[in-house]
C-alpha cells in the first residue's frame, strides 16, 4: 500500500489524537504545557536580531520590537494602503492612535510577542502573537507594507 501524502497524513494523526483525547487514552496537553509551546514556537529564541535575503536578493533586517520604535510603526503604517489597513485591521483605519502605539510596541515576552522587519532604514513588515486570556490561543498578526508584499517578507518573519 502507498504512504499516505503527508497532509493527509497530518490530518489522520490529528483525527487519531482527538479520538485518543476523547476516550480518555491520552491525556490533553495542559493549558501551561500549550502555552509554552506557543512562546516556544514564536519566542525570541531564534538569534533575534538577524539579517534574512528575500526572494528577489533585498536583504531584511529582523529584530523584536520595543518601546522606542512608535516612530517605525507609523511610519510603517503610512506605507500601508486602504486594502492593506483594511486585510490588516478588518475595517476602515486611517491612523494608528497613540494607545495602540503603546500597546504594538510594548510586548510582554510572555502573552504578546512582536518582531519587526527591516529594508535599510525602512520599516517593511511586523508579526506579533498575543495570547488569550484562556491561555490556550493566541492571535496572529501579520503585516507587510505593499511595497514588500509577495516577496516572502511575510514567510520570513514566520520562520
Amino acid at each position: 500500500m502507498d504512504a499516505a501524502p503527508p497532509v493527509r497524513q497530518r490530518a489522520q494523526d490529528h483525527r487519531n489524537r482527538e479520538r485518543a483525547f476523547e476516550s480518555g487514552q491520552r491525556a490533553r496537553p495542559s493549558v501551561e504545557a500549550m502555552h509554552d509551546q506557543l512562546r516556544r514556537l514564536f519566542s525570541m529564541d531564534h538569534s533575534l536580531p538577524l539579517d534574512m535575503t528575500l526572494n528577489d536578493g533585498t536583504v531584511i533586517h529582523i529584530r523584536a520590537i520595543g518601546p522606542d520604535d512608535c516612530c517605525l510603526l507609523s511610519q510603517g503604517f503610512a506605507q500601508l494602503s486602504q486594502d492593506s489597513r483594511f486585510m490588516r485591521f478588518l475595517g476602515a483605519h486611517p491612523t494608528l492612535s497613540n494607545a495602540e502605539l503603546d500597546t504594538y510596541t510594548a510586548p510582554s515576552d510572555t502573552d504578546h510577542v512582536a518582531i519587526g522587519a527591516m529594508a535599510g532604514d525602512v520599516p517593511v513588515a511586523t508579526a506579533r502573537f498575543v495570547v488569550m486570556k484562556d491561555l490556550t490561543r493566541a492571535e496572529i498578526a501579520l503585516t507587510v507594507v505593499d511595497a514588500y508584499q509577495a516577496k516572502g517578507v511575510g514567510s520570513a518573519l514566520l520562520r
